[in-house]
Order: structure tokens, then sequence, then C-alpha cells
């Protein structure tokens, strides 16, 4: 059994396996779209490599995205929230119950 770095949270395994795939899904498709730019590099065929230059821009988006996703919930237990908003959050309930 895992659990997050910070939290201690009991962490889903399904769920890690899921974010764990996405990371490889977009770096199989990333590793496929460089081959097939090169392949038009070598060709000389413009229009094919604008396309994949703009489909290379988009797996690496996805890919920064599924990576934070994954460290997120490995170090927090939750994809969406990082260590940084969990401290930022502290902060504001510490503050918020300071003025109560």
């Amino acid at each position: 059994m895992k659990f997050a770095r910070d939290t201690g949270k009991k962490l889903d395994q399904e769920t890690q396996t899921t974010l764990k795939l996405n990371v490889a899904q977009f770096q199989t498709q990333l590793r496929q779209v460089n081959a097939d730019l090169r392949a038009a590099r070598k060709r000389n065929d413009q229009e094919a490599e604008i396309r994949l230059q703009v489909r290379v821009n988009e797996l690496k988006d996805g890919l920064r995205e599924a990576r934070r996703e994954l460290t997120n919930f490995t170090n927090t237990g939750d994809k969406n929230l990082s260590r940084f908003q969990r401290s930022i959050n502290g902060v504001t309930d510490a503050v918020k119950q300071q003025s109560a």
C-alpha cells in the first residue's frame, strides 16, 4: 500500500495506475509524432512539417499536464491539488481561524 508523500493519505492504486498510463501514452504518441516529423523534414514536406509541429506542441502540453497530475497525486493524494496550493490553503485556514 502506498501513501501520499505530504499528507500520508492512502493512495488509490487504480487512480495512480491510470495517471501513469496517461503519461506513458503521451510519451509514446510524442515519440511517434517526432519520428513522423523527422521523416517529413527529410522529404521537405513543409505542410506536413507544420501540421506535425503543431501536434508535437499539443502532445508536449498534454504530457506536462499528465505529469503534473501524477506528481500532485503522489504528493498530496489529489491530482488537482499541488503542494503549493495545499500550503496556501493551510495558511488561509489558519488566518480564518484567528480572525474568527
